[in-house]
């Protein structure tokens, strides 16, 4: 463990003593099926949500799960590309889990 290790730590254990954490799973409820309601709320289709969900579910890694918030924004439901922050998860996905390539198509 090098210096700058070992300074965060001190931080971290004076939070833990200051602060109450609540841990957010994105598998648990309440966050788990926030995308999808929030998708029916504003009137958006429901097929990110539960793809997030399931996502998530075969992640089956609380570190490494995708929270909802990352695709709550309604303009990237409508570029017209199609594209938007879900690229990026993939992105993402694929530099954290190289070994499982395909993972994506394999999804359906």
């Amino acid at each position: 463990m090098n210096t700058a290790d070992r300074s965060i730590a001190r931080i971290g254990a004076a939070m833990r003593r200051r602060f109450s954490f609540v841990e957010l799973d994105p598998r648990l409820p309440p966050v788990q099926g926030l995308l999808a309601r929030w998708l029916v709320a504003h009137d958006l289709p429901n097929e990110p949500g539960f793809l997030l969900d399931l996502l998530n579910e075969r992640l089956a890694d609380a570190d490494a799960a995708i929270g909802p918030s990352y695709l709550m924004k309604s303009s990237i439901y409508q570029r017209a590309d199609g594209c938007g922050r879900a690229h990026s998860c993939i992105a993402t996905m694929g530099c954290r889990f190289p070994w499982r390539s395909g993972t994506a198509s394999s999804m359906s």
